[in-house]
């Protein structure tokens, strides 16, 4: 089947063999061309709720740019891509901090620029060359794993009670219309398809599938407690309820734990509507579809701009905390505007 552009703006012509043979006397059908983004509406909403201290972090980068590579003459004189190079970026992250605030607040100050960096040293391929979402994904795995260096340091450098704690993390990163989410721990990301919650995140819980094998096979001791599992150790007084996260460094010296994220990666279309990232406080008392729901319903009747996703963000914390939620509370709604 072969492409053929003809002058009308949107659109493309499909030869199709179905309709009289390849050539001659082969028909046309016109076929609608890709949408494409025109930009994101984000917002982004926190709570302390009912714990004392604030341990989440949240970053939401609507323009985000990479750093030039050596071989390249400087975009600006930051060093970084112009604003007006045409592959628009965004970048979101959820922290959610535990045992400490220090190592969410680290992650959330550092992660984006790994990640920038790390991209910027995997330009995008020629087709023949290999696949640019693989790249991506690599470079986001290998971000996570950078970061926990950092923090394994950092720890080993400031031993005390302050530094044995860690963070879950998910991270958003957008260009063009591919999204990518790398998740280590139980903050999540869903997205919404026409009204309907769509997973692109998986949480890491000590009794999940695949998991619990996993800890199983490193000889990890686990407990449970008012149905939640914890990784448990002789020498740490509190357990863990999740089996991948960032720092945790004594857990990661006995081999238990890793900062490995699961990276997926969605081609975006125009029925794809808002992206809801959160952390376990919203999750553990609403399910995916109830979270979309509350976004879909508060937006549905008000002009779509940056204030009205800001507003709904923050209903989404209120409809949680209404719910019983005894967590930190920390999410970001990106809203999609689509080209006509």
């Amino acid at each position: 089947m072969v492409d053929k552009r003809n002058g009308a703006v949107g659109m493309r012509w499909e030869w199709d063999a179905a309709f009289g043979g390849v050539w001659p006397g082969v028909k046309r059908r016109r076929v609608a061309a890709p949408r494409r983004i025109r930009r994101l509406h984000v917002g982004a909403a926190q709570c302390r709720g009912r714990r004392p201290y604030q341990e989440d972090r949240v970053v939401a980068l609507q323009e985000y740019k990479l750093p030039c590579r050596e071989d390249q003459s400087p975009a600006s004189t930051s060093g970084y891509e112009a604003s007006g190079n045409d592959t628009q970026r965004s970048y979101f992250g959820i922290f959610d901090g535990h045992s400490g605030e220090e190592v969410a607040a680290m992650a959330a100050g550092r992660m984006h620029s790994i990640l920038a960096h790390t991209l910027a040293s995997n330009p995008t391929p020629d087709a023949k060359k290999g696949d640019r979402g693989d790249r991506v994904s690599r470079a986001l795995r290998r971000s996570f794993l950078k970061m926990d260096k950092e923090l394994w340091r950092w720890s080993l450098m400031n031993w005390d009670e302050r530094y044995l704690g860690g963070s879950c993390a998910c991270v958003a990163y957008r260009e063009g219309e591919d999204l990518y989410v790398a998740n280590a721990g139980d903050c999540r990301a869903v997205i919404s398809h026409n009204g309907t919650a769509l997973p692109l995140s998986r949480d890491h819980k000590p009794d999940a599938p695949g998991e619990r094998e996993r800890l199983a096979a490193v000889g990890a001791l686990t407990a449970q407690s008012k149905n939640t599992t914890y990784i448990v150790s002789r020498e740490c007084a509190s357990g863990l309820a999740v089996s991948r996260c960032l720092g945790d460094i004594h857990f990661k010296q006995l081999g238990y734990l890793t900062a490995e994220p699961d990276v997926s990666r969605t081609r975006l279309e125009a029925g794809h509507e808002f992206l809801v990232m959160a952390c376990d406080g919203v999750w553990d008392v609403m399910t995916n579809q109830e979270a979309v729901n509350v976004v879909r319903e508060f937006l549905r009747n008000v002009e779509r701009t940056e204030e009205a996703v800001e507003a709904a963000t923050a209903k989404l914390i209120e409809k949680a905390l209404m719910k019983g939620s005894g967590d930190n509370l920390s999410a970001v709604v990106a809203l999609i505007e689509w080209d006509k």
